[in-house]
């Protein structure tokens, strides 16, 4: 992965770029690192409950 090509092909920015946008986010779940990766996994791990759909 020293290679241009194989650095090149690990990024997902352009991936997500118009998600982010979309949503105004300022983190994602794949630009950061330790507690708060953690914390962004949970909250996307239960996803919707029962109670954020019926409100």
């Amino acid at each position: 992965m020293a290679t241009r090509e194989g650095r090149e092909s690990l990024r997902s920015k352009e991936f997500w770029e118009g998600l982010v946008n979309e949503y105004g986010a300022t983190k994602t779940l794949t630009g950061v690192d330790g507690e708060l990766h953690n914390e962004l996994r949970t909250v996307m791990r239960h996803g919707c409950t029962p109670r954020c759909s019926s409100a």
